[in-house]
């Protein structure tokens, strides 16, 4: 019987199709694209199943995002990670460059420490300066909170 390979997936959901780079074992990567459609999303779950993935990091440009979602997390655990939490990785069109990113995130376990969270509907998490208006050192006040 054949051992499981290990393998990691990064993914970019985009107006124009679904850029995928699988990273199986220690050399062998494999990039495709599907497009938006239910059947190319089954085709995904069928491709990445069959060689062997368990992970996959999925970045989310385009609105059909939350329906890929959905098909994958019934197999694999997904992580989404934003544009903004990129930190520019994809941009100007090299989406195959932050699919094989978000691929090898996975494998060398930065995903699993890093505080990735989702949102709820179509809101973020936001850190204290986002909340006020991007005003730095400031904290907000909270109503518990002790005033000088």
């Amino acid at each position: 019987m054949e051992g499981k390979r290990e393998s990691w997936c990064g993914l970019v959901v985009r107006q124009d199709g679904i850029s995928v780079c699988l990273l199986c074992g220690t050399e062998d990567q494999q990039v495709r694209l599907f497009q938006n459609s239910a059947e190319e999303y089954q085709a995904l779950v069928k491709w990445l199943e069959a060689e062997g993935c368990s992970h996959v990091a999925l970045r989310p440009d385009y609105d059909t995002w939350e329906q890929v979602h959905a098909t994958l997390k019934e197999r694999f655990q997904v992580k989404v990670i934003y544009k903004q939490q990129t930190g520019g990785a994809g941009e100007g069109g090299d989406h195959k460059a932050c699919c094989r990113w978000l691929a090898n995130l996975l494998k060398s376990g930065r995903l699993e420490r890093s505080d990735q969270v989702e949102p709820v509907g179509d809101r973020f998490a936001h850190s204290d300066e986002d909340a006020l208006g991007g005003q730095p050192g400031k904290k907000p006040e909270h109503s518990g909170q002790e005033k000088d």
